[in-house]
């Protein structure tokens, strides 16, 4: 874990104070294909220049490479799924996935993200709502398991609250 955090009734919160440039991570060393992770968390608040995200990448400062859910802006009924081979736009796929009626990133939900080689599939309680089939990490590239929230050009505080956080290769 880096930046700040606390750890509540099994609940660990990443947390971006009011400063330009916070931001709050939890990694987990991986390993390749076929990978799978569950996190089940919920967003404090949604706030314009932060950004939080959930998923794999091949490193956590880098991100070039990738498989992530990746939450912006302030509506908390969207969603991006990111996969990215190298980084560069032409070798990124992105998927804006919209919540069911009744449910918003506020709510404890529980994200999945399985990645097999030619697919990786993305769960919102267990259910599929994104499957990317281009632009996708080299099936033998080691990836790590990552949550964090940074501010990007923010003052505002919020927090990633994750109660499950766990890989399954």
């Amino acid at each position: 874990v880096s930046g700040a955090y606390t750890v509540t009734s099994s609940i660990l919160s990443l947390t971006v104070d009011g400063s330009n440039g916070s931001s709050a991570t939890v990694s987990r060393a991986g390993d390749y294909c076929p990978i799978y992770c569950k996190i089940k968390c919920q967003l404090s608040d949604r706030n314009n220049n932060q950004e939080a995200y959930l998923g794999f990448v091949n490193d956590i400062t880098d991100q070039t490479i990738k498989i992530l859910a990746y939450f912006s802006g302030t509506d908390n009924a969207t969603i991006k799924f990111i996969s990215s081979y190298s980084g560069i736009d032409e070798e990124t796929e992105e998927t804006d996935v919209v919540l069911p009626v009744g449910l918003t990133t506020a709510q404890f939900l529980q994200y999945g993200i399985y990645f097999n080689g030619p697919t990786a599939n993305f769960t919102i309680n267990d259910i599929v709502v994104a499957k990317h089939g281009n632009h996708l990490p080299n099936m033998y590239q080691d990836m790590e398991l990552v949550a964090g929230i940074h501010n990007l050009d923010s003052t505002v505080s919020a927090s990633l609250n994750i109660d499950t956080f766990c890989f399954s290769n």
